[in-house]
């Protein structure tokens, strides 16, 4: 009945000019708590030891372009401190089958360049490769084996076995530039990893288990044992990061026996892909039947709102469903994206998974990620059906949100419902801060399809 809480960009109130540049030097690693609350929901709250988690103590191993060296005055400042090489800050935490909970990932920061004999640069912010694990019966955190790459914004799922399988992240978000392998500048981690709770380490996967992912992309374990990606995740819109994110759009789900990944089919398009993916990802942009001049005038009409796109569709004699289909399909930046309560069949299998996608920024389909900066109030539904390996996959639009929503939370209610909070109506990430708060709760329900308006927050809050 206690809460884990983890704090973030700690250190923000020493900042006196720009967070830009003063904040590689004067961040310091987040704090963690435990919240017990009584019987009449009074708070209590207990310190862990340590604190901060307790990651590089001694500094991490920054990979930096200057690699320490001075060009002109201006330096890397990596090693200037080390109160900020293991932040929580962006790491994934999942529990444990003990009821212990690992955060795996986190954030380095440091000035680069900085200017030499002032604290003052260019903030960088570089993914961690540590996990470490919350004792839940001792409230102390013990450091466990590292990733190969760290990772910033990373996502874990559970396998079926007990092990943990991580994917994406990146090692460095604002410059990411790595020169000692080109190949991996530009773009997220795509090497996948797994962990052996029981001896505590980390393993590289294979490269067929690489795979290019957005940040905190949104996975799914699957009752066959396959992990699950169903195009959603961090996607910096409208601008974007990765130079191949196009890929993102795609379906997939990764077999932790093969060590291979399957290209299903572009999210909520009823095209299949085979093994190939890139080889057939253009026909899917024809699944609605537009040609290249109707393609052309509804570009222009992308960073409006969905009627006023639905309105140029029909002008062009393009059906209104297929649009819509169009705009709930591919990759959906700053959504959620929640695993319904699973119904047995009639020999009492569980065979069959419902994924619910509503709001976050849409691709269109008809173009690349990014998407555009508005959200959507669309809701998808994606069916995906195991038998054995066999994995089958069809989608179909559900009642909307009331209003747009970025960056939802959702959280199952033991009764089935979904429930999302906060968010904003805009993509938050664009521009910090103008993103409006959405403080009006809405509760799914899986039986009518149909969202309802219910409780309004008495406080603001837009990131998930």
């Amino acid at each position: 009945g206690r809460l884990l809480y983890l704090n973030a960009l700690e250190g923000t109130e020493n900042v006196e000019l720009s967070i830009v540049a003063e904040f590689g030097e004067v961040s310091v690693n987040d704090q963690t708590r435990v919240l017990s609350l009584d019987e009449n929901d009074n708070p209590s709250w207990l310190k862990p030891t340590p604190l901060d988690a307790g990651a590089n103590p001694d500094g991490n191993d920054s990979e930096t372009l200057l690699n320490g060296t001075d060009l002109d005055g201006l330096i890397d400042t990596a090693d200037n401190t080390s109160k900020n090489d293991g932040a929580l800050f962006c790491s994934d935490v999942i529990g444990l089958a003990n009821g212990n909970v690992m955060a795996v990932g986190g954030t380095d920061y440091y000035s680069e360049p900085g200017i030499d004999g002032l604290p003052l640069g260019v903030a960088e912010l570089e993914g961690i490769k540590n996990s470490r694990i919350f004792d839940e019966e001792t409230n102390t955190w013990s450091q466990s084996g590292d990733m190969t790459f760290g990772r910033w914004y990373p996502s874990l799922v559970t396998m079926g076995n007990g092990n943990v399988f991580v994917a994406s992240g990146v090692t460095k978000l604002l410059k990411p530039v790595y020169p000692d392998e080109p190949l991996n500048s530009g773009r997220n981690v795509v090497q996948t990893e797994t962990y052996d709770p029981c001896a505590g380490a980390w393993t590289q996967n294979p490269s067929t288990a690489d795979r290019s992912l957005p940040l905190y992309p949104r996975m799914h374990l699957l009752p066959n044992g396959h992990i699950f990606y169903n195009a959603g995740g961090q996607a910096f819109n409208p601008f974007g990061q990765g130079y191949d994110q196009a890929l993102w759009n795609i379906v997939a789900s990764f077999n932790p026996d093969t060590q291979r990944w399957n290209d299903i089919g572009y999210a909520g398009l009823p095209l299949r892909l085979d093994e190939a993916g890139l080889g057939q990802l253009s026909s899917t942009l024809n699944i609605t039947n537009l040609s290249l001049d109707q393609v052309g005038s509804l570009l222009g009409d992308v960073l409006d709102s969905p009627t006023d796109l639905l309105t140029s569709a029909a002008d062009l004699g393009v059906s209104e469903d297929d649009l819509r289909m169009a705009i709930a399909g591919g990759m959906r930046g700053s959504t959620s994206s929640t695993m319904l309560p699973l119904k047995p069949d009639a020999s009492g299998n569980y065979n069959e998974v419902e994924l619910l996608t509503a709001g976050g920024v849409p691709s269109y389909a008809v173009l690349t990620n990014p998407g555009g900066y508005l959200p959507t109030d669309q809701t998808r539904i994606d069916t995906v059906t195991t038998n054995g390996d066999e994995i089958g996959y069809e989608s179909r639009l559900a009642g909307p949100l009331n209003q747009p929503r970025w960056y939802g939370t959702n959280v199952v209610m033991p009764d089935g419902t979904v429930m999302v909070f906060s968010g904003g109506n805009r993509d938050g990430v664009v521009a910090p801060g103008l993103e409006g708060p959405i403080r009006t709760a809405e509760q799914f329900n899986p039986e009518t399809g149909e969202w309802t308006e219910m409780a309004t927050g008495h406080r603001a809050r837009t990131y998930h």
